[in-house]
């Protein structure tokens, strides 16, 4: 792993809820929610500037955790399926499974055709379809 990262610790912002419950809160971004824990300090600090600045935050406080147990308690080894075709918007980057799709080049989300061959297909992507 000469170069790259090896997590041994998990820094995880916690906020405890007015009955005890402990929750990790998150930050939309992008369109993705992103839960607020990072492996580095470097990411720690970028989220306490988000959360000093995120109003949703005013009120409350928001303690930061470490975890450094390292202990794989179990995998989920998905290498050996089988790929599920795919196509690739190129204008929103939004991912279909739909055939029809696939075969007519279309993104549901932007409703427009893509005739350049170039957008990207893939049949390697092993993820499985939303239901």
């Amino acid at each position: 792993m000469k170069g790259q990262l090896r997590i041994n610790q998990l820094f995880a912002f916690v906020i405890v809820d007015e009955d005890g419950t402990e929750g990790v809160p998150a930050i939309w971004l992008n369109g993705t929610w992103f839960p607020l824990m990072g492996a580095d300090m470097a990411r720690v600090e970028d989220l306490k500037r988000i959360v000093a600045a995120d109003p949703m935050y005013k009120g409350k406080r928001v303690t930061i955790q470490r975890f450094g147990h390292r202990e794989t308690i179990g995998t989920i080894d998905r290498t050996q399926e089988p790929a599920v075709p795919s196509i690739t918007c190129p204008t929103c980057s939004r991912v279909s499974y739909n055939p029809t799709d696939i075969r007519e080049r279309y993104c549901g989300f932007c409703h427009r055709f893509h005739s350049d061959p170039r957008a990207p297909v893939s049949w390697g992507d092993t993820r499985e379809k939303a239901e």
